[in-house]
C-alpha cells in the first residue's frame, strides 16, 4: 500500500466509518480512548479503527507487523472501503483494523520497528527470551511488550479476552512472502474455508521456530483462532484480488455465502459514507426490503451472485442461480431479459403441442442377460517415504587432500565432495538472512568435542556447559576463518539441541546439522579442510 493511498483513504472516511445495522452510524475508534497511546516509538500516529459495537463476534484485522511486507496495508484499506461499502459484515459484531501496525518500519521498508525490533518475536510468550537474536532483525526485544507498537495491540485485545468464549473473536494478521494460510489455535476450519478462494496451502506450522511470536501467544497459548494470511511476493494491488474473497470469507465464516444477506427493515438504512463514484445502476436484490447499501462486491471485478440473479416471472418457479463459471454480469443479464422480451411482444405465445404418449413394448420371453461385472481397479499404493536418519552416513575410513565442504543455503545441504564426486549430502540449517551465514570460501580452523557455549551479542547472553541438553552447538564445534557479518562472533560447523528444525534456514549464522551427522564428519574432516558456503 502507498502511504499516500492510506492517508487519502483516512481522509475519506472522515469521523464516520460505517452504520452497523439497526444502528447509528459511529465514529472510528479514537485514540485517547485506547488504555496506551497509539503512536510507534518515533512517535507515528498509528490509527485504529473501529466498525459496529455488537458483541456476537469480536474481529481484530492486523498487517505490517514487518515494515518491508507492503501487501498488508493495501489490502486492510480495500477491505475497509468493503466494509462501508456493505455495512451487513459487521451487523451484530465489532470489527477492529490496524492497517500499519509498524509505519516506522514501513517508511524505511525494514522488518523491524524505530528501536530495531520484530514486534511478531515481542509478545510474553512461555518461550519468550529477552534479547534474543539481538542485532539482527529477528531480535525479540529487551522484554515482552517492550514496544508502543507490541503494546498498543495487546491492549486493544486485552479487555475481550474476558468474553465467555474466546472461540467468538477472531484475528487475522497479514504477513509474507511464504504463500500460506497459517493457523495458530482452534482456527483450522476457518484457514480452510478461506483456502478455498485464494487456493493457497493450508499449515499449523509454519517450519520454524518464533519464540514471542503474536500468532503463538494468541492462538496456542489464549486459544484464540487466529490466521496469518501469508501473501507471496505479488504487488499489493495483485495480492487483494488474489486474497479479496478470502477475506470476506473470514468475516462472514462459519456463514458459507461471501456477501452477508440483507434483512428486512421497515425503513431503508442510511448510506454509512459517500464513496466515490456510486454505481448508478442498483444492484437486484431477492430480499423482501431494500436496501440503500451498495453492494460489497462491484459486478465489474465480480462474477454475479445469488442476490444479483434476475427475480423470476410470475406464474415462473423460481430460477435457480447459475454455476459461477457460466454467471453472466447483471447487464449481461438484463440484455438477454430485454431480447426475450421483445421476442414475446412480437408475436402471441405459440401453444405447446401435446406431447405423445410413449407405445408401449411387450414384454420379451427371454431373459434380460445380466451385465458383465466389471473389476474395480485397485489404486497402487504410495510408498510412504523413509523419515531421515540422522547418524546414518556411509563414510570412508579417511579422505584426500583434495576433499572439500560445499554448503548449499537454498538447497540446505552440507556435501562431501572429492574428485569431482559427491560422496554424501546431509541436510543443514543455515542463517535466516542473506547475510547471517557468510558466503565464499573458508576453512575449518579448529575441532572441539563437546562444546561449551557462551552466548554472543547477536543471540542473547546465555550460557551452557559441555553436553548440557540445551546447548545450542549440540555435541561437536569445528569452527571457520570467518566471523558474523556485525558482531565478528565465531562461524563454525556444528551440532543442534532443535533437530525437527534441521533443513530450515533458521541458525544465527553458523551451519547446524543433527548430531549424529556431525559426530560422524567430525571423525574425517580434518583442520585446513576448505568449506565453499554458497547462496544457490
Amino acid at each position: 500500500m502507498r502511504g499516500a493511498a492510506l492517508l487519502s483513504l483516512i481522509t475519506l472516511l472522515g469521523l464516520t466509518l460505517g452504520a452497523p445495522a439497526q444502528a447509528v452510524p459511529l465514529a472510528p475508534y479514537r485514540l485517547q480512548e485506547l488504555p496506551v497511546q497509539a503512536q510507534s516509538i518515533q512517535k507515528k500516529a498509528i490509527p485504529v479503527y473501529r466498525f459496529g459495537s455488537g458483541e456476537k463476534e469480536i474481529i481484530f484485522l492486523f498487517a505490517a507487523f514487518h515494515g518491508d511486507e507492503s501487501q498488508g496495508p493495501y489490502m486492510l484499506e480495500q477491505l475497509m472501503g468493503e466494509l462501508i461499502r456493505q455495512p451487513g459484515y459487521y451487523a451484530e459484531k465489532t470489527i477492529y483494523c490496524i492497517p500499519m501496525v509498524n509505519p516506522d518500519g514501513f517508511e524505511r521498508k525494514s522488518r523491524t520497528n524505530g528501536r530495531k525490533v520484530d514486534l511478531n518475536r515481542n509478545f510474553p510468550t512461555h518461550d519468550y527470551r529477552p534479547g534474543l537474536n539481538a542485532g539482527t532483525r529477528y531480535y525479540a526485544g529487551p522484554q515482552a511488550l517492550s514496544e508502543p507498537e507490541s503494546r498498543l495491540v495487546y491492549e486493544l485485545i486485552k479487555p475481550h479476552l474476558k468474553q465467555k468464549s474466546r472461540k467468538s473473536i477472531k484475528i487475522l494478521s497479514i504477513h509474507g512472502p511464504l504463500a500460506v494460510v497459517n493457523y495458530d489455535g482452534p482456527a483450522q476450519a476457518l484457514a480452510q474455508s478461506m483456502a478455498r478462494y485464494n487456493q493457497l496451502p493450508v499449515k499449523g506450522e509454519i517450519g520454524y521456530a518464533t519464540p514471542g511470536s503474536f500468532g503463538t501467544y494468541y492462538g496456542k497459548e489464549l486459544g484464540i483462532p487466529v490466521i496469518t494470511l501469508e501473501t507471496g511476493s505479488e504487488s499489493p494491488e495483485s495480492a487483494w484480488k488474489k486474497h479479496r474473497n478470502a477475506l470476506l470469507a473470514l468475516l462472514q465464516y462459519p456463514n458459507a455465502e461471501l456477501v452477508p444477506t440483507p434483512k428486512a427493515s421497515p425503513t431503508a438504512l442510511p448510506s454509512p459514507v459517500a464513496t466515490p463514484s456510486p454505481s448508478a445502476e442498483p444492484s437486484p436484490s431477492a430480499s423482501p426490503a431494500p436496501s440503500t447499501a451498495p453492494s460489497a462486491i462491484p459486478p465489474s471485478s465480480q462474477p454475479s451472485s445469488l442476490s444479483q440473479t434476475l427475480p423470476p416471472n410470475p406464474g415462473q418457479e423460481k430460477i435457480a442461480p447459475l454455476p459461477e463459471d457460466l454467471t453472466l454480469s447483471t447487464q449481461e443479464l438484463k440484455k438477454s431479459q430485454a431480447k426475450k422480451r421483445r421476442l414475446w411482444l412480437l408475436g402471441p405465445t405459440p401453444s405447446p403441442e401435446p406431447t405423445p404418449l410413449p407405445t408401449p413394448i411387450a414384454p420379451s420371453s427371454e431373459p434380460t442377460p445380466l451385465p458383465t461385472p466389471v473389476p474395480t481397479p485397485v489404486a497402487t499404493p504410495v510408498p510412504t517415504p523413509t523419515p531421515y536418519q540422522p547418524g546414518q552416513l556411509k563414510l570412508p575410513a579417511k579422505l584426500s587432500n583434495k576433499a572439500y565442504l560445499r554448503v548449499s543455503k537454498r538447497l540446505q545441504t552440507l556435501q562431501v565432495i572429492e574428485n569431482g564426486q559427491v560422496l554424501l549430502s546431509v541436510p543443514v540449517s543455515t542463517g535466516l538472512g542473506p547475510k547471517d551465514t557468510p558466503e565464499g570460501s573458508f576453512s575449518i580452523i579448529s575441532k572441539v568435542p563437546n562444546p561449551p557455549y557462551y552466548g554472543s551479542p547477536h543471540l542473547g547472553r546465555r550460557s551452557y556447559p559441555p553436553k548440557h541438553p540445551h546447548n545450542p552447538l549440540g555435541t561437536r564445534w569445528m569452527q571457520l576463518n570467518v566471523g558474523h557479518f556485525k558482531t565478528r562472533v565465531a562461524i563454525g560447523l556444528h551440532g543442534t539441541d532443535e533437530p525437527n528444525l534441521i533443513g530450515k534456514a533458521i541458525s544465527g549464522g553458523c551451519v547446524r546439522m543433527h548430531n549424529g551427522d556431525v559426530e560422524q564428519l567430525f571423525k574425517i574432516l580434518r583442520v585446513g579442510m576448505k568449506v565453499v558456503i554458497s547462496a544457490k
